[in-house]
């Protein structure tokens, strides 16, 4: 719960590598948290990694279809 609570905080002040560190312990803690992890892929993305966001997004694209696909703008910019 801290996690989440500290993710969330990161996310709104735009602090990408916090962020993405405490969407990973939360992911990590619950691997079928989707939405987290979804999270995740956008925060690993904007701190410029998008090689994990990849990653990330294809094992969504896997477990949770649709998701990704709620954010077209995302979807086209980490598939380039």
């Amino acid at each position: 719960n801290t996690a989440k609570r500290a993710a969330k905080y990161y996310v709104t002040v735009k602090d990408w590598e916090n962020a993405r560190r405490f969407l990973a312990e939360v992911v990590n803690s619950n691997s079928t948290d989707y939405p987290v992890m979804y999270d995740l892929a956008k925060a690993e993305f904007l701190a410029g990694n998008a090689v994990r966001a990849k990653e990330i997004v294809a094992i969504l694209k896997d477990k949770a279809p649709g998701l990704v696909e709620t954010d077209p703008s995302f979807e086209m910019a980490v598939s380039k």
